[in-house]
């Protein structure tokens, strides 16, 4: 009942158009390896999707279902060499590839569409048509990389019902956009012998699916935004909810440690057996360990850092803070509490896997230079840490309710024009805040 009608695109220029649009997502992507496996790889890829779309269907296309079963192959082997190039699941191989496979068909339908209209059709047989390819190709990956790059920054994994939805939109821009290549036969014979017709709904039909793609992130890159600032606020009420509880703590402690220590001293007055002495020199360590309040010249720090450094005493961890909290005057309450309580939170729970003493110990600083607030905490760290954007990836399984630690500080920090550096080197983590001091 269907017949092939008219010739479609020139499969040269499909393939390249293909290969193109998956270089951009890997491109967009993290990558699972170096700087020239991704190259290599990126290249290998362009060949062998040229040799599939060129050469194999030269010598097999004859009929639709041959075409069908090409260009799954072809899409195949896109997802493919996104999901080995990519730090990416394989879910999120098979969607990006789905993008890329709409992009590469948006650019060719339109590079088809220009050719045919100024040209007649001619696909690089001239230098007009190698001009025409060049601009239409330059523009079009120009615009969409520049559109999935301001996408990307947040939204990396896709989810399977995510997936499932591009995969629809591909197969339906697929099916509608080549229905105007065959014709009907029923007692008559109804022919649309008009190539431009066809390049333009093509087009047109592969820029709606491409525009709903675009939409479509759009919208789950604003939900995860939203998700990853309720989490942010979270832990900052948290972070606040801890300080103002240790607060009210310790100010009863003090008193009741500088009540015990008198107690103490008129008992060892009293009588002074040597087991007594041991006991109350035991007893006196303790209530000390409680009492030393840290003094930094900011109460909020104060607070933070004496509660800091009880954790650590429990724990074994050697916790050393040189601290000039004048120098925190202008930052919030909560933002300090934020910014020192996930730093330190951080590095206790690193430095808490390690069973050497010497590897057991946080260092800390606060301190100016030149006009700059300097916050810079290091601890120990043993592990091969993955970085992203230049934030930790976290090692924990459920990603999704953990690593935003790091990412509140930066939150925070931005809110005063500061910026985080953050590097692991020789097995030290260091995590440096810099503040402008106004």
């Amino acid at each position: 009942m269907f017949k092939a009608g008219l010739p479609g695109l020139p499969r040269l220029i499909t393939a390249l158009a293909q290969w193109l649009g998956i270089t951009v997502m890997i491109l967009l992507l993290e990558k699972r390896k170096s700087k020239i496996y991704s190259i290599l790889g990126t290249l290998l890829s362009g060949i062998m999707i040229l040799v599939l779309n060129f050469v194999i269907v030269t010598w097999l296309q004859r009929n639709t279902v041959e075409w069908i079963v090409d260009m799954v192959i072809s899409v195949c082997f896109m997802i493919l060499c996104i999901w080995v190039i990519c730090e990416v699941d394989f879910f999120s191989a098979v969607g990006y590839g789905m993008v890329g496979f709409v992009a590469g068909e948006l650019a060719a339908s339109a590079e088809w569409l220009l050719s045919y209209w100024l040209i007649g059709g001619d696909t690089l047989l001239n230098v007009e048509a190698m001009v025409i390819l060049i601009i239409s190709f330059g523009g079009m990956y120009g615009l969409f990389y520049y559109l999935e790059q301001r996408i990307s920054e947040h939204f990396t994994r896709m989810e399977r019902r995510q997936t499932l939805i591009f995969v629809l939109v591909a197969l339906l821009a697929m099916i509608v956009g080549n229905l105007g290549f065959y014709r009907v036969n029923y007692r008559t014979t109804v022919e649309i012998d008009a190539g431009m017709i066809l390049a333009v709904v093509r087009t047109l039909v592969d820029f709606g699916a491409i525009a709903v793609i675009l939409f479509l992130q759009r919208s789950w890159q604003e939900e995860n935004v939203k998700k990853e600032l309720t989490a942010i606020n979270h832990m900052l009420n948290l972070q606040y909810r801890q300080y103002l509880d240790f607060k009210m703590n310790t100010e009863y402690i003090s008193r009741q440690c500088h009540d015990l220590k008198h107690q103490i001293a008129a008992l060892r007055n009293a009588c002074s057996p040597e087991e007594r002495e041991s006991y109350l020199k035991e007893l006196e360590a303790a209530v000390q360990q409680y009492d030393s309040q840290k003094v930094t010249g900011n109460a909020v720090l104060d607070s933070i850092l004496t509660q800091k450094q009880m954790q650590c005493a429990q724990k074994n961890i050697q916790f050393i803070c040189n601290a000039d909290g004048r120098l925190l005057q202008n930052l919030a309450v909560r933002d300090i509490s934020n910014i020192f309580g996930n730093i330190i939170d951080n590095a206790m729970e690193c430095v808490a896997k390690y069973e050497e003493e010497e590897d057991r110990i946080i260092q800390g600083a606060v301190y100016q230079k030149n006009q700059f607030l300097i916050i810079r905490f290091e601890n120990c760290c043993y592990e091969q840490l993955k970085f992203k954007k230049g934030i930790p990836v976290t090692t924990k399984e459920d990603k999704t309710r953990h690593g935003y630690g790091v990412t509140s500080i930066i939150y925070t920090v931005k809110k005063y024009n500061g910026h985080v550096q953050i590097k692991c080197e020789d097995n030290w983590f260091v995590i440096k805040v810099l503040i402008p001091i106004m």
